[in-house]
Formats: C-alpha cells, structure tokens, sequence
C-alpha cells in the first residue's frame, strides 16, 4: 500500500492547488488501476495451474474506492486458489475419530445388496492419514515478474494527475 501524506499550513491558495490536485491523482488513478490489475489478472492466469482451467478463469480484479483509499485487489474466486499458490498440510482425522472401521455387504430379502459402512475400533498405521498439497504458486511470480510494470504505472498516473 502507498500512502502520501501532506499537511501545509499557511497559504489558502497553496491548500487549495493541493487538495485539486489530490483530486486529479484519484481520477487517474481510477482509470490506472483497474487496467494494471487487468494486466496482472491475465500473467497470474497463464501461470495458474490448469487441470480444468477453471481456476484461471476465476482470476479477476475488483476495484474498491472507500474513503481516502483506492484499492485494487486482484485474486481467484475459488476457494482452492489459495491452496493451490501456498500449499496445505493436514492430518485427516482418522477412521476412529471418523466412527468409520470398514464396510459391511448384506444381501436382502429383495436380492439386492447393500453395502454399509461398519463402526467400531480400527487400528491404523503410522503416517496413513497425512494430507499434503504442493504450492504451485502463480499469484506471487506473476506479481514479480510485472513489478516494474506496476511501479512505472503507478508512477506515471501520480506525476500526470499531478501536471493536471
């Protein structure tokens, strides 16, 4: 987050062409963000894994304005996207803890049969139940490798809002 502060005392005039020119950086910092988000959006979706293709597709922008703040926040509207770019580890509870031991088939007075899961006590060994998932990061490389890009944009909205 880039926060500019300033605070003058004395001229009214000064104030004046301060708080316009204020005015000038937001209105084309409105127009600068959500384009560079765009941009950003698009690099993390070719680096998104793509098993489906889903996950790239849900990567998009949305631009907030809310007070003194103008954001642009930029991420994947799957709830597994947040897995995928940084990995999970997890202990599965076990069987027992789960109440399940196995599964029980009976045949029925009808002929067909049905199959039930079976509770009890089931002994498991060491190790069986962990749950890993790499990271396969593609928010943070595609933030990196447009890092200049995004720098030089916002430079370029601040010094023409500022000219204005």
């Amino acid at each position: 987050m880039i926060d500019i502060n300033v605070a003058v005392v004395g001229d009214v005039a000064v104030s004046a062409h301060l708080t316009g020119m204020t005015e000038a950086v937001r209105l084309v910092l409105r127009q600068a963000l959500p384009q560079l988000g765009a941009e950003l959006a698009q690099a993390a979706a070719a680096q998104a894994p793509h098993r489906s293709g889903k996950l790239a597709k849900s990567i998009r922008g949305s631009f907030r304005e809310s007070g003194d703040q103008l954001q642009e926040a930029i991420g994947p509207h799957r709830f597994y996207g947040r897995f995928q770019e940084s990995g999970l580890d997890t202990m599965r509870k076990s069987a027992r803890e789960r109440g399940i031991t196995g599964v029980r088939t009976r045949l029925t007075k009808g002929g067909t049969v049905l199959v039930s899961a079976r509770h009890g006590l089931l002994s498991r060994l060491p190790g069986e139940h962990p749950f890993h998932l790499p990271a396969h990061p593609f928010m943070h490389p595609a933030f990196e490798s447009l890092r200049a890009r995004i720098v030089a944009g916002l430079t370029q909205a601040v010094v023409k809002g500022s000219q204005a």
